[in-house]
């Protein structure tokens, strides 16, 4: 008998041996398979950074952009002065712009005080164009309806780059109260129809560094604001009037220009892994061997959108954008939505949005459109159907190239005619540039 439980105890205890032998063999097999995992991931890393070309870029002395609740962001109402690289050569300086006194990218603004009528434009960097030129959509509107009407039309810019339709109607609850103004004009692109909200800001860095961050709250400050993207910019408190006069193509400041845009550019282009490896709910190993893929519902990378899109189908679903259109309807302002083309739209027979060359399902863009009208009661009207047939002869001509699909100058111009054509077209805007001026409108 005692035999028989020696044996017993014997295979019992070999039994338990091979099993911890094949456990332990197990968490080796799958410690093993999954630091290869990690490594292809990493190699798949390294495959889709871009490779280093030669940079060309702008480096900032004036940071553009400044935090605001309201607006998201405005412009620093001072010359950005900016450091040109091209070719990895130091080529000189230039000024790229500036803000005027009300945070707008705009021109002649100062004409706003003595104005008869009052308009505004919500808008993207499709309504931005022309500064350099001297004559943007918003001073060629005012001077076409000037003349029309005989009054004073002042039109100011509110257009944010990168910006969408629930940005633009957050600026315009606040701006038609503190600029009263009689018209609202949303000019919108197809990009601008599934763009979230995003606010921007500007914080010191390193050596006279600063970063510029895309928060998805209005939270101006970094470490306490829930989403938060750093921006490739590169922005240096030492590009001064006095270094840009000096400065050579071995200066060490353009060295260290290079070597962070380079730096930059890597860290917001880079995939984010968003599986963590040695998490212990889960087999990698078993999860080949059943479905053939070890990331079996899991995501690997976290989606790194330096412009986050608005995931719902339509705006009425979100407070904010509800209580601005109900605070424009209570203050009676003309509310004028406006689709203003891209060259693949130009090239379409049918016209309208083309929201699949934009990157965004056509059934969410077209939702977005339907519920932006019923909300709000307006026609969405297609600015290319006002253009002229010659001008739709040569779409190219009107856009700054077909990698840019930006308004050229010429576009810009065709632009303003036709929105001048919206504007004296309306019953309720053609009424307002009829009125007589009153007391009330010296202001």
């Amino acid at each position: 008998m005692t035999e028989i439980v020696g044996d017993s105890l014997k295979l019992f205890r070999a039994a338990l041996g091979a099993l911890f032998i094949f456990l332990v063999a197990v968490v080796l097999a799958e410690a093993i398979y999954r630091w290869h995992l990690s490594r292809d991931v990493h190699a798949e890393i390294a495959r889709r950074m871009p490779s280093e070309a030669t940079p060309n870029f702008v480096a900032y002395g004036v940071a553009p952009w400044r935090f605001d609740r309201d607006m998201g962001f405005s412009f620093v109402p001072r010359p950005w002065r900016a450091a040109q690289i091209n070719d990895g050569r130091f080529t000189g300086c230039s000024v790229t712009g500036r803000g005027d006194q009300f945070g707008n990218y705009d021109l002649d603004a100062d004409r706003y005080a003595d104005a008869d009528i009052r308009l505004a434009i919500f808008g993207s960097s499709f309504s931005m164009t022309g500064y350099s030129e001297g004559r943007m959509v918003s001073q060629a509107l005012s001077e076409k309806l000037s003349v029309a009407s005989g009054k004073r039309v002042h039109t100011l810019n509110f257009s944010r780059d990168a910006t969408g339709v629930l940005s633009y109607f957050d600026a315009a609850r606040v701006a038609v109260r503190q600029f009263r103004l009689d018209a609202a004009i949303f000019l919108i692109n197809a990009s601008g129809v599934a763009y979230q909200r995003h606010w921007r800001t500007v914080v010191p860095a390193d050596d006279g560094y600063r970063r510029l961050y895309m928060l998805s709250e209005p939270i101006e400050k970094v470490a306490e604001n829930p989403s938060v993207t750093p921006h490739p910019a590169v922005i240096n408190d030492n590009i001064t009037e006095e270094w840009c006069r000096t400065a050579t193509a071995d200066d060490p400041l353009v060295r260290s220009l290079i070597q962070r845009h380079i730096a930059q550019l890597r860290e917001q282009t880079k995939p984010r892994v968003a599986i963590k490896f040695w998490r212990l709910d889960r087999s990698f190993a078993i999860n080949l061997v059943r479905h053939g893929d070890p990331y079996h519902r899991m995501r690997l990378f976290e989606g790194q959108q330096q412009y986050s899109p608005y995931a719902r189908d339509r705006y009425s679903d979100d407070p904010g954008f509800r209580d601005a259109v109900a605070q424009l309807k209570l203050l009676r302002v003309p509310i004028v939505l406006v689709h203003i083309p891209t060259l693949p739209e130009m090239r379409r027979a049918d016209g309208g949005f083309d929201f699949a060359a934009q990157g965004i399902p056509p059934k969410q863009g077209n939702s977005l459109v339907a519920d932006l009208q019923a909300t709000t009661g307006e026609r969405m009207i297609d600015l290319y159907e006002l253009y002229p047939a010659t001008a739709k002869q040569d779409p190219i001509a009107l856009v700054a190239s077909e990698q840019n699909w930006h308004p050229s100058s010429l576009g810009t111009e065709h632009m303003a005619e036709a929105l001048a054509r919206v504007i004296l077209d309306r019953a309720d805007t053609r009424l307002l540039l009829s009125r007589r001026p009153s007391a009330d409108q010296s202001r």
